[in-house]
């Protein structure tokens, strides 16, 4: 029995200094997490660690796709409902009275872009954490003269690192409340006629 004891006691005295370490460890481990420069770069590392371990325990299931149509089968396809015939009777047709012709008022030529033209790129900003939408907004506003950076967007917009979407109608809100006298807007159609001619504007 006193055998016993003295060996639980002379194992526990062999754990005691590796917790002791372990708590030492994870102690310093916070205290660096708190440094920016440290952080920054260790919750990438954990990010991309934690999606594969997402992907190994929970893989992503293959999506349902439609049944082929074979050569020669037959698709049923519901005719169109017909339409029912109105009991009113036909209106007399009335011809038009003759009018002048009237020629189209000519349209003014827009003035062709340069043969040249370019917009000095903005200060370079790195890209934090899940922060492209942020990152790309600072630099555009900061060549229009705005000061702050992707972190000052962040705030308002995505205050959560892992959030990693930020729709086009966040960034517009943020713009138009946030920076003062500059705006944006956000269209789709365009052109390269029209790209040329904005950046021959300087925007």
């Amino acid at each position: 029995m006193l055998y016993k004891k003295a060996s639980h006691r002379r194992r526990a005295r062999r754990l005691l200094p590796a917790v002791i370490g372990l708590l030492l460890t994870g102690i310093l481990g916070v205290a660096l997490l708190q440094i920016p420069a440290v952080q920054s770069r260790v919750v990438w590392r954990y990010e991309i660690a934690r999606t594969y371990l997402r992907g190994i325990l929970r893989p992503v299931q293959a999506l349902p796709t439609a049944l082929p149509v074979q050569a020669g089968q037959a698709v049923q396809v519901d005719p169109p409902a017909r339409p029912t015939p109105s009991a009113t009777p036909p209106q007399p047709t009335i011809e038009p009275s003759p009018t002048a012709l009237v020629s189209p008022t000519p349209r003014p030529t827009p003035t062709p872009p340069p043969a040249k033209a370019s917009i000095p790129a903005p200060p370079y900003e790195k890209q934090d954490i899940n922060n492209c939408g942020p990152a790309t907004l600072s630099m555009f506003l900061n060549h229009f003269g705005w000061k702050g950076d992707q972190f000052t967007v962040s705030e308002v917009i995505k205050p959560i690192a892992q959030d990693r979407n930020v729709n086009i109608d966040e960034l517009l809100y943020y713009t138009r409340n946030h920076t003062g006298w500059l705006h944006s807007d956000f269209r789709v159609g365009g052109t390269l006629d029209i790209l040329k001619r904005f950046v021959a504007a300087g925007l």
